[in-house]
């Protein structure tokens, strides 16, 4: 079964840009992967030009040559280009990364608490 996660990315339209390129430097076999990855996606939205990706319930490994590769991609961002949030399995499997909070999609990290009433 593996462990899965929610993973939401959000990229501004110069990151989303630059996205492109980065993958076209890439050697075959790994743009098909980072391509797969993409098209795998639940969600894909374009607004203003930035781009949004979310995954239900992925296999969202860092050791994967497509993850690496995407992670890697963000942490050369500036900050307000993108957003990335990971939710896994466990409680206390929180990602959050980037600042790119006024985005076209409101795409942002909630929490909550629940209970009945009655």
């Amino acid at each position: 079964m593996g462990y899965r996660s929610h993973v939401g990315i959000c990229l501004a339209q110069d990151a989303f840009k630059q996205l492109e390129d980065k993958i076209q430097a890439l050697p075959q076999h790994l743009q098909e992967e980072v391509r797969s990855l993409f098209g795998d996606s639940e969600f894909t939205r374009e607004d203003e030009g930035s781009r949004v990706w979310y995954w239900e319930g992925f296999k969202w490994y860092s050791s994967d040559p497509d993850i690496t590769f995407l992670k890697g991609y963000l942490s050369d961002l500036e900050d307000e280009q993108y957003l990335y949030l990971l939710v896994g399995e466990n409680l206390d499997d929180v990602e959050y990364h980037g600042r790119f909070w006024d985005n076209p999609f409101g795409m942002c990290l909630t929490r909550g608490i629940e209970f009945n009433e009655e």
